[in-house]
């Protein structure tokens, strides 16, 4: 070996062993341990008053006793039915309210979202969600979900219950392929099946056969290739509320009418270009005026008439059909004009002068399409009005099914196109609680599609009241909602996102009670875990929100947490604190 490459070999040892000694350097100073929760065998929180969920009552001066991570007995305070020892942690709640450990029925906790697995669990707990539904599951997170159960890995982690991988096509085609794959993951031991996409009607129905036999809930998107009546019929739960945006108001992407849509467009883009090649041919090169045209098809009057055609059609293509126009009298205005354009349209069609030729018949072809499509996606469009809300409502109510509305991931989804609003978002104290990884993924999303979004934007507010107005009908009628969140994505930060959802809840007119209720008791529920989980009551697992102000009288006092119980453990308000900082610190 020659003395230079002696001299580069030496040079690359040394580079290699200060490199690291800095990593090692860097890893100790960022990766602050979070402090380790207060655990005892027995509990007592004393003169709590306790909201149990199981009604809108609350039971003044309690004392509610925890053995062994579970609810031991609630007593009034003046009764000192126990005897307590030294290792006993007592817990001062005087003046405060208890209310059940806050449940997020829709979340992600993989690495795909997060960048790290379950690195965001201390967030959800600091918040209050001692439990949560992730909705896309593997084996990984099915045996972290099993050492959580058993005991054997402690810490800030809420407990999890999962769904497996999603069964939709083309991973799933057949109905005996989805029967398998259901069957495989009940025997692997998930909680839950989740669908997100396309299935054949008969795979559909037989994913839920399967599953009710096998005691197994469903929840998931509706396929959008199949009508709402498949939902209604199989008793599909829904993990967003927006989903009766595609199946129920407006059904253009099912496939009896996918071809009439598109055809709509086409026809569109060809009589545009049509239009701007004789405009731009006659009156430019040509230098020809309008009245000189020699056929009735190219005068003033029909050009214009397709120009209408063309807006008409603009207006009726979602999001834009049912959100551009609040008033019913516009859209049946609307309605009227198309009807009249269209008997204007097969009177100028029966002019044989106008259809003598080949292109003339081409042309009226594309503007009958147009005038199909128009029609029909105008029409559709009413299916937003309130009596017809109210009928989709009623039909989820008899369906008895769950609906998560999902309404703060659809707040941001509506967001993006906000150029300001999303500067007020980034420079949010709670955005230093989301590490570097999700704040890039989230900034590229927000702009995807963002000068398409700009353009559409007032479509998507339109399909927020709209989810808001949904909302609000299946309360009504006594659907069971969920409180989920869908975190994960862009701006949906762990539990802080949870109490956004109660709020916009609220905000549609939901009681402060039933609000809370959505994140507790119906979610129980839904997993049929109730017997376990959702109210304060003796026997049940004592994971707990202790709160400085009542929840019943504004919804907003969830976010005042004295202390968060979880599998009897004591978390204070000093130690989430701490922990919320220990996590900004290592994010930046």
């Amino acid at each position: 070996m020659t003395i230079s490459n002696l001299i580069r070999l030496s040079l690359c040892i040394l580079t290699s062993m200060l490199f690291g000694l800095f990593q090692l350097k860097s890893q100790n100073v960022s990766e602050k341990s979070l402090p380790e929760i207060q655990s005892a065998e027995q509990l007592i929180i004393e003169g709590v008053n306790v909201i149990s969920m199981l009604s809108d009552a609350i039971s003044y001066n309690q004392n509610v006793y925890i053995s062994k991570g579970v609810i031991d007995s609630i007593i009034p305070s003046k009764y000192q039915l126990h005897e307590t020892d030294p290792t006993t942690l007592v817990i001062n709640g005087k003046l405060k309210f208890l209310i059940p450990g806050l449940m997020d029925a829709h979340a992600h906790i993989d690495e795909v979202f997060t960048g790290e697995f379950y690195s965001d669990a201390p967030i959800y707990l600091s918040y209050g969600v001692t439990s949560l539904i992730n909705l896309n599951g593997n084996k990984r997170i099915l045996d972290f979900r099993n050492g959580l159960s058993k005991g054997s890995i402690e810490g800030w982690y809420p407990r999890i219950f999962t769904a497996g991988n999603y069964i939709n096509e083309p991973f799933f085609t057949s109905p005996m392929e989805v029967e398998n794959e259901v069957i495989r993951q009940v025997e692997a031991g998930f909680d839950l099946i989740k669908t997100h996409g396309s299935l054949s009607s008969e795979s559909f129905e037989r994913l839920h056969n399967v599953s009710n036999k096998n005691n197994i809930p469903v929840i998931g998107h509706a396929p959008r290739n199949l009508s709402i009546s498949e939902v209604w019929k199989n008793k599909h739960n829904l993990a967003h509320g927006e989903e009766f945006m595609y199946t129920a108001f407006q059904p253009i992407i099912t496939r009896q009418w996918q071809i009439l849509f598109f055809a709509g467009i086409l026809s569109l883009i060809a009589l545009v270009i049509i239009e701007v090649f004789h405009l731009f041919f006659h009156l430019i090169l040509k230098k020809k005026k309008l009245h000189r045209f020699k056929t009735r098809f190219y005068s003033g009057k029909v050009i214009l008439a397709h120009f209408v055609f063309i807006l008409l059609f603009l207006f009726s293509v979602p999001p834009v059909n049912g959100y551009f126009f609040d008033s019913v009298l516009v859209r049946i205005v609307l309605i009227l004009l198309l009807f009249s354009m269209g008997i204007l349209f097969f009177k100028n069609v029966n002019d044989v002068k106008t259809i003598k030729t080949f292109r003339y018949r081409a042309i009226n072809l594309l503007v009958l399409l147009l005038l199909v499509s128009s029609f029909y996606l105008t029409v559709q469009s009413c299916k937003t009005l309130p009596w017809y809300i109210d009928k989709v409502a009623t039909k989820a109510k008899e369906a008895e099914i769950f609906v998560c509305p999902n309404l703060t991931a659809y707040h941001y989804i509506a967001l993006h196109h906000n150029d300001s609003l999303l500067k007020e978002i980034r420079a949010r104290k709670e955005m230093n609680l989301i590490n570097s990884y999700s704040k890039e993924w989230w900034d590229r999303e927000a702009q995807t599609g963002r000068n398409i979004k700009k353009i559409i934007a007032k479509g998507f507010i339109r399909q927020k009241e709209l989810l808001n107005c949904t909302t609000r009908a299946l309360f009504d009628q006594d659907v069971p909602l969920l409180a989920g969140t869908d975190t994960g994505i862009p701006w949906v930060i762990p539990g802080r996102s949870m109490h956004e959802e109660l709020e916009f809840l609220a905000d549609t007119g939901i009681p402060p009670y039933e609000a809370l209720k959505t994140a507790t008791l119906n979610v129980a529920q839904f997993l049929k875990k109730d017997s376990i989980l959702g109210t304060i009551e003796k026997g049940k697992y004592a994971d707990l929100v202790l709160l400085d102000a009542n929840p019943l009288d504004n919804i907003t006092n969830s976010q005042k947490i004295s202390a968060v119980i979880y599998r009897g453990q004591y978390i204070s308000s000093e130690m989430i604190s701490n922990t919320l900082s220990i996590i900004e610190e290592n994010n930046n």
